[in-house]
């Protein structure tokens, strides 16, 4: 289990930690050493950064001896602590987050996060992506799509010729500004042609293949 807290929120540890060791103690936790926390923040250069980011060395530390690692930011309070919450994650998945209840919708947060070692390379991935150190949102806006991924959304290609068209609050503002860096006008017009001639394919043999069954 590893947490940390910087400023005021140390005041707030002082009174959610007792809760935390209670819990890590329960469901077999190991509680990261405050005391190295330091020096690995130091070696990642994290204090150029929010403190919002350096949880992010700090997961990619303990990865690296442990096979499940819990965040808890330091304002979170435990009220029932009967339940492991590892106990309700598929043994497949590589992470669980907390989905944030917003009037806008949901958004993932890193508040309550468990990782399992795959996502030691998408921790890498989410620190290289330096043009969030500000963001609003920091880590989580680079972790909402990593790096190449977004290369794969219409949303990418779109913002190139209408990139004034899109809401400006909101989760969708969220969505955004993680294409910060938008290919060329005739590089958009080459993809999205080609994305609409794939599901238009696709969408063909769909229907043909539906007239075969009824015919039969």
């Amino acid at each position: 289990m590893v947490t940390l807290a910087t400023g005021p929120y140390s005041e707030l540890l002082d009174l959610s930690r007792p809760a935390m060791e209670r819990y890590a103690h329960r469901h077999g936790y190991d509680l990261f050493p405050v005391g190295s926390a330091k020096p690995i923040l130091e070696r990642a250069g994290a204090f150029r950064r929010p403190p919002s980011w350096w949880k992010v060395p700090l997961l990619q530390a303990a990865l690296a001896d442990a096979d499940e690692v819990l965040w808890l930011d330091a304002d979170v309070i435990i009220l029932d602590d009967s339940l492991d919450i590892a106990d309700g994650v598929p043994d497949e998945a590589w992470q669980a987050i907390v989905r944030h209840h917003t009037t806008d919708g949901e958004v993932p947060n890193c508040g309550v996060w468990l990782l399992r070692p795959p996502m030691g390379p998408v921790l890498d991935e989410i620190w290289g992506r330096v043009e969030y150190l500000d963001h609003g949102w920091w880590e989580q806006a680079a972790m909402l799509i990593p790096g190449y991924l977004k290369r794969f959304t219409v949303a990418y290609y779109l913002q190139a010729l209408v990139p004034h068209a899109m809401p400006s609050d909101g989760v969708a503002s969220l969505i955004q500004s993680v294409f910060l860096d938008v290919p060329s006008a005739l590089a958009s017009i080459f993809w999205l042609l080609l994305i609409l001639g794939l599901a238009l394919t696709l969408a063909a043999r769909t229907v043909e293949r539906r007239e075969y069954v009824l015919e039969q």
